[in-house]
């Protein structure tokens, strides 16, 4: 070890790093003995210490002397806290190591089955799986409002293409033959809703990959080894490669999220016409401006109201199947992960109903719901 250790940094590095390390360890090792002969603090006594601390109703302890910053920090800002990479020590020695300090926790993926799993993990009190509840609302709302947004980008920037697209080639993006097809796609009728449910699953299968891919991203360090790649620093400057760490830190999952969905879509209708499978695929985004490219090739004379209502419902209906499956399976993986049965499980699902019985127009609008939304950390 200690061979490799002199080839990578030389011998006079080399003895410099042993050294520190071991006047560390001995500092360390110096101060515990110290400690244990000055005050008599053994493991013994942090044993006792323990087993009289937990015969006693747990109080929270009230410090005044905390800022409010960190009097108001919520557990999910408290897991978003994490060491600046440009700050670790022998960042800047070009070595093939770096050390960052940090106390021991953990990362959980930014998705759905996370966050329910770590409120079912609290149902102890009525308030609590009433704060389960607000989650799923919250989730639910969330997810319905990212597909209005998509929908309200779409179809304004499908519409742009279109007109662009006969201007430098004086045809639509699709043809009449083309559009009457894709209208048919969103007909209720025809099967559209069916396929959304699939899509649903390929939603959930992508959210996984995502979870997999933060987290092999974050046990690999792979942020601190792309902010310290030679090459990267030698193009980009040791600046730019260090925020092209981070940003990867924080957005590969969703990279990789989308990607992988974009990848299922594209290659799965394929393979199931090749095996003979009667499987297609119905993303609300998708069918949004497959429709909106097939408005713009036949004019507004080929529609009237019955028509109209009906791809309406039939998108409506898809967007509304891509959450509701997509959410479902994510559900029951917390659900498993958290062993939740018998009356809890009942008690959940009973409580999600009367909300909705309640106040159906909370899984829309943020009307009537506690303040457990996660919000984004603060600047500490």
């Amino acid at each position: 070890m200690f061979n490799g250790l002199f080839r990578r940094v030389g011998a006079g590095r080399a003895v410099i790093l042993l050294l520190e390390t071991g006047a560390i360890l001995v500092c360390f090792a110096g101060h515990v003995l110290i400690a244990d002969e000055g005050s008599g603090f053994s493991f013994d006594t942090a044993r006792e210490l323990a087993r009289s601390l937990a015969a006693k109703d747990f109080k929270p302890e009230q410090n005044t002397d905390l800022p409010e910053v960190l009097k108001s920090l919520t557990y999910d800002q408290y897991q978003s806290i994490r060491f600046r990479p440009e700050q670790s020590l022998w960042q800047d020695d070009h070595l093939r190591f770096i050390a960052q300090f940090f106390s021991v926790a953990t990362k959980q993926p930014a998705n759905t089955a996370p966050a329910l799993a770590r409120r079912m993990n609290e149902l102890h009190t009525p308030a609590q799986l009433e704060a389960l509840v607000d989650e799923v609302v919250f989730l639910i709302r969330s997810q319905i409002a990212s597909i209005f947004g998509n929908l309200a980008l779409v179809i304004p920037a499908t519409w742009i293409i279109d007109v662009f697209w006969r201007g430098v080639t004086g045809n639509h993006i699709v043809n009449e033959h083309k559009a009457g097809l894709i209208l048919e796609t969103v007909n209720p009728w025809n099967g559209c809703w069916f396929f959304a449910m699939f899509t649903g699953v390929l939603l959930w299968l992508s959210s996984l990959f995502a979870a997999w891919l933060d987290n092999w991203f974050v046990l690999h360090q792979l942020s601190a080894a792309v902010s310290q790649h030679r090459g990267l620093q030698r193009h980009f400057g040791p600046t730019r490669t260090r925020h092209l760490a981070i940003w990867l830190e924080h957005n590969i999952a969703g990279l990789g999220g989308n990607i992988s969905l974009g990848v299922m879509l594209g290659i799965v209708p394929s393979v199931a016409v090749f095996f003979g499978l009667p499987l297609d695929v119905r993303h609300v985004t998708l069918s949004t401006g497959q429709v909106t490219a097939a408005y713009a090739a036949l004019g507004g004379e080929h529609f009237w109201v019955f028509s109209t209502v009906w791809l309406v419902v039939g998108i409506l209906g898809i967007g509304l199947l891509n959450i509701l499956v997509s959410f479902s399976l994510a559900l029951s993986v917390a659900i498993r992960a958290r062993n939740l049965r018998g009356p809890d499980l009942h008690q959940f699902y009973h409580t999600i109903v009367g909300r909705f019985i309640k106040s159906p127009l909370s899984f829309l609008l943020p009307i009537g719901l506690t303040a457990t939304t996660t919000v984004e950390p603060p600047s500490i």
